[in-house]
């Protein structure tokens, strides 16, 4: 089996043909259920210092744990960088929420405010990530500047605003595109070839089907609610509430699914591309069951559910080579020296809570 980790022994006789290489994940869900609950616990423990040592720990289980031609990927961060931009939000969060006590004027100031650090902020947290990820001991980085994230952002969230939220498929589409294009793995560059219409598509699917069942939900309970008193009406209204969370859920679904696969499928990393085929009822089954094991067990099935979760999305990702991936990556890669990992590193946060 020819493996597109190393370089063939002729490179000038490598045929640029595309071989689909895919994902797989070595890990379960009795495996991982140690490593949550131990992460929990001490977070509590530690009243949620330790949630940012928890976070790496979570993804490099999974991380280690997702293989692609005969390798694995790994996460490497340094868990004190996590917890200075976890205190670093909190403290934003804190001085807005005391100035709301005192003046208005001066939270409305303080958010705005936010709101035009937000592409620092977005900037910093994406480049933590990518620059800790690493596949065959290359490492991915993102390249883009606050200034770019600005272009991106703020008049993408100006037009969401204006228009009530119609504009927002196209923020996100601009934002993801920004993300992808400022990535590389090594310094080999990554495209994204997805247009916004693809992502407003998607919307526009999600909310169809989501009034097409709140249509069906009211045509079929109107007239019953017409032949009802005003103290079984509200009764009957408090039982329509849960068919119709019902349909909200299967849009989001529905939406969530269509990206997934928007995302993933238009990414290109030099000559090389993604593919993802997540399919909604399989996606909206799997979203189902994993609700109602986690409300049965009272939590407990978290971990059951997130290890279901990556292994289907990684069961339906295919990575298609073009060619030696890894022998372009790290050749390029040569360049970057101890001053550039310097500088890489400095000042570089990450503010997930995931």
């Amino acid at each position: 089996m020819t493996t597109f980790g190393t370089e063939p022994a002729d490179a000038t006789d490598a045929v640029h043909e595309r071989v689909a290489l895919p994902f797989h994940f070595t890990g379960n869900a009795s495996e991982y259920f140690r490593i949550w609950i131990v992460n929990v616990a001490l977070s509590i423990v530690t009243l949620g210092i330790y949630s940012a040592w928890a976070k790496v720990r979570n993804k490099q289980y999974f991380y280690r744990h997702t293989w692609l031609d005969g390798a694995s990927f790994d996460y490497l961060a340094d868990p004190r960088k996590i917890l200075k931009g976890r205190i670093l939000v909190a403290a934003a969060l804190g001085v807005m929420a005391v100035s709301k006590q005192y003046s208005a004027g001066l939270y409305l100031l303080l958010a705005f405010l936010l709101m035009l650090a937000t592409p620092w902020v977005l900037v910093k947290a994406f480049r933590f990530s990518m620059r800790n990820s690493a596949w065959r001991n290359v490492r991915f980085s993102f390249r883009g500047t606050t200034s770019q994230a600005a272009g991106e952002y703020l008049p993408g969230m100006a037009i969401t605003m204006v228009t009530l939220g119609i504009g927002a498929p196209w923020l996100q589409w601009r934002i993801t595109r920004f993300v992808v294009e400022s990535s590389t793995f090594g310094k080999l560059p990554m495209r994204f070839r997805t247009r916004a219409m693809d992502f407003a598509r998607a919307y526009w699917g999600g909310a169809a089907l989501l009034g097409l069942m709140i249509g069906i939900l009211v045509g079929s309970t109107v007239g019953f609610m017409a032949s009802l008193d005003d103290a079984s009406r509200k009764w009957a209204l408090n039982l329509i509430a849960l068919p119709a969370a019902a349909s909200y859920f299967v849009a989001i679904v529905f939406i969530k699914t269509r990206l997934a696969n928007l995302v993933w499928g238009g990414i290109e990393i030099g000559e090389h591309r993604l593919a993802s085929a997540q399919k909604f009822r399989q996606v909206l089954w799997l979203q189902f069951t994993n609700i109602l094991a986690i409300v049965c067990t009272l939590g407990l099935a978290v971990p059951w559910a997130r290890v279901r979760n990556h292994r289907y999305r990684l069961e339906k990702l295919t990575f298609h080579a073009a060619g030696p991936l890894i022998v372009a990556a790290a050749a390029a890669q040569e360049g970057d020296g101890a001053v550039g990992d310097a500088l890489h590193d400095l000042g570089d946060f990450d503010i997930g809570f995931g």
